[in-house]
């Protein structure tokens, strides 16, 4: 296996790492659904944790390709980021929606927290960052 060595290498890291926290904490998901822990941080649904695997798998993807010397590489970052971004945008506008009901008083809200809605694919969002600054700056660098 080849390894390509231009500078890149550690945002190659960078999305194995961030493949592989969406990858175990995907499986944690599917695992506390099926056995049926309450998990506050790591939630049981089985569809949720099969996206963020996805999502994991791309990032993955990617640290894979750049061993091999493939210079297009970071697409899969990119990809993987845009991904993370978008299921991040949906699990807002859920937190906002309910949180919505429960300012409103609506019945079904009124015992609700904000952490009940606080899933993975918030927090993990974090690892996605470095690829939307990445899709951005590639982006900006094409328009010209």
């Amino acid at each position: 296996m080849a390894t390509i060595n231009n500078g890149n290498s550690g945002l190659g890291i960078y999305s194995l790492l961030a493949g592989f926290a969406y990858i175990i904490v995907g499986c944690a998901q599917i695992i506390t659904g099926i056995i049926g822990i309450e998990s506050p941080i790591i939630p049981g649904d089985f569809f949720q944790g099969a996206v963020l695997i996805i999502i994991g798998l791309v990032f993955v993807m990617g640290f894979v390709d750049m061993r091999k010397g493939d210079s297009d590489w970071d697409a899969y970052l990119t990809i993987g980021s845009l991904l993370a971004g978008i299921i991040f945008v949906l699990y807002m506008f859920m937190l906002l929606s309910n949180g919505l009901g429960w300012a409103l008083g609506f019945e079904d809200w009124l015992e609700w927290t904000p952490i009940e809605q606080f899933q993975p694919g918030l927090w993990l969002f974090v690892f996605a960052l470095p690829g939307i600054y990445l899709a951005s700056k590639k982006f900006r660098n094409t328009k010209d």
